[in-house]
C-alpha cells in the first residue's frame, strides 16, 4: 500500500506525571540486551468516515498520550548504550501529525525494550485513555529487568537491510491467506494423511518456508535451512510471567529442514517443535538461576554457517490489535513494522480474524520464484 504523506507538525509529548527519581534509570533485562538494535511498530488504519473532527482529535491524542506515558515511562526516556540502561528523563516521545488522505495512527519505538505484546498493551491502554474511559491497570508494566536481570551482553547478531539496499535490491511484499484458503490446505493435507491439528500460524509458516526453499532451488542453490520463531514466554513458565508484562519476553524455537521437504512435513515439524518448547518452559522457574540459563540458552542463536539459509518468522496473531479503539471504531487494517531482513516474515491476523496477512522481505529478483512456489502450494492468494 502506497500513500502520499505530508508532514503537518511535530512536537515532543512528555509524561503528565514526572517519573520519580527512584525509577530514573531502568536497567534492561538480558533478553532486552540481546534484542536487535532495530525498531518495531505498527500502523493502524481507520475508516475515512471518522475524519470529521481532525484537529480536535489530534489534540485529544496528545493529551491522552501525556496521561498514558507515566505508566510506560521508559518510552519517554533515552537508551544509554554504555550502561545498558534507559535514562527515564522524561524527554518525551515525538508526536508527528501528518496528512495522508485518510485516518491512520502509527507507532514506532526501539525493539530494545518493546516486543509485539508490549506494543499491543501500550496501544490498547492509550486507546482507552483517549476514549476517556476508566483505565484498569492490566499488568506490572516494565518488569523484565527484575525477571531476567541484565548481564551486559552486546546486541544480537541480526542485522537489518540498509536503506540503500532496501530501496533497490529488496522489497516488502504482503501476501494474504484467507480463512477459506487455509481450510482448503488443511482439508487437502488431511485427505492424504492422518488428521493434523495445525494452527493457521504453523501452516502458513510452513507454506512460506517451503516457498523460500523453492527460491533456493530456482537459483540453483539448494541448501538446508533453519526457521527461527519467537515464542512468547508470558503465561507459559511454571513461575507465572503475567500476560501484560512489558519488555522483551520471548525465546527462540529453531527448526531445521533439508533440501527437499513437503509443506505437510514442515508443518508437522514446526508444530511439534513449538509444542515441545512450550512444554519444556512450562516446567521452568524463571526465578531460579537454572531457569534464567534455560531462557538465555534459548535466545542465543548458534553460529549458523552461510551454507544454511536462516529464515525468521514472527507471529503477531492472537494479539488483540484489531480490538484497539481510539474512539474511531476498530481498525480496518493493520500493517506491522518489523525489522527489514532478508527472508524475514511477520504474520498478523487479517481484519476478520480467521485469515493471515504475511509481510515478507524478499530480494526483488526472487519475487517471481517465491510467488510461483506459493501458487504450487496454495493455488491462489492475494498479493
Amino acid at each position: 500500500m502506497k500513500m502520499n504523506i505530508e508532514k503537518h507538525s511535530s512536537k515532543f509529548i512528555k509524561p503528565l506525571v514526572p517519573t520519580p527519581p527512584t525509577l530514573r534509570y531502568y536497567k534492561v533485562s538480558f533478553i532486552d540486551e540481546l534484542a536487535p538494535s532495530l525498531d518495531i511498530g505498527a500502523v493502524l488504519f481507520f475508516s475515512e468516515n471518522n475524519n470529521d473532527h481532525n484537529t480536535k482529535f489530534v489534540t485529544q491524542l496528545e493529551q491522552s498520550l501525556e496521561k498514558t506515558l507515566p505508566r510506560f515511562y521508559p518510552l519517554a526516556g533515552r537508551y544509554v548504550n554504555e550502561t545498558y540502561t534507559v535514562d527515564c528523563n522524561d524527554d518525551g516521545v515525538e508526536f508527528i501529525h501528518a496528512k495522508c488522505g485518510g485516518v491512520a495512527l502509527g507507532v514506532r519505538t526501539a525493539h530494545r525494550i518493546v516486543d509485539a505484546s508490549t506494543l499491543c498493551t501500550f496501544l490498547s491502554e492509550w486507546a482507552v485513555m483517549n476514549r476517556e474511559e476508566h483505565v484498569e491497570i492490566t499488568g506490572p508494566g516494565f518488569n523484565t529487568s527484575s525477571l531476567f536481570p541484565g548481564r551486559c551482553f552486546p546486541p544480537g547478531p541480526l542485522q537489518a537491510i540498509s536503506d540503500d539496499d532496501m530501496s533497490t535490491k529488496y522489497i516488502r511484499k504482503l501476501y494474504s491467506f484467507s480463512e477459506s484458503a487455509i481450510s482448503n490446505m488443511k482439508a487437502k493435507a488431511n485427505a492424504s494423511m492422518c488428521d493434523r491439528h495445525w494452527s493457521k500460524v504453523q501452516l502458513v509458516s510452513a507454506v512460506i518456508w517451503n516457498a523460500l526453499i523453492g527460491v533456493d532451488r530456482a537459483n540453483n542453490n539448494p541448501r538446508e535451512s533453519i526457521l527461527v520463531q519467537p515464542v512468547n514466554l508470558r503465561g507459559k513458565t511454571a513461575s507465572l510471567i503475567p500476560k501484560h508484562s512489558c519488555g522483551n519476553l520471548c525465546v527462540f524455537c529453531a527448526t531445521q529442514a533439508g533440501v527437499v521437504e513437503t509443506t505437510e512435513e514442515l508443518a508437522n515439524r514446526l508444530t511439534n517443535n513449538v509444542k515441545e518448547t512450550i512444554h519444556n518452559f512450562s516446567k521452568v522457574d524463571h526465578n531460579s538461576e537454572e531457569g534464567k540459563l534455560s531462557v538465555l540458552n534459548s535466545i542465543s542463536l548458534p553460529n549458523i554457517p552461510e551454507s544454511i539459509n536462516l529464515i525468521m518468522i514472527s507471529s503477531w496473531c492472537k494479539f488483540p490489535f484489531y480490538e484497539i479503539d481510539f474512539g474511531l471504531g476498530t481498525p480496518t487494517w493493520i500493517a506491522p513494522w518489523s525489522m527489514p531482513m532478508v527472508n524475514t516474515t511477520c504474520l498478523i491476523d487479517e481484519a476478520r480474524g480467521n485469515g493471515v496477512d504475511a509481510h515478507v522481505f524478499l530480494e526483488v529478483k526472487d519475487v517471481p520464484y517465491f510467488e510461483e512456489a506459493l501458487r504450487l502450494q496454495v493455488g491462489s492468494f492475494a498479493a
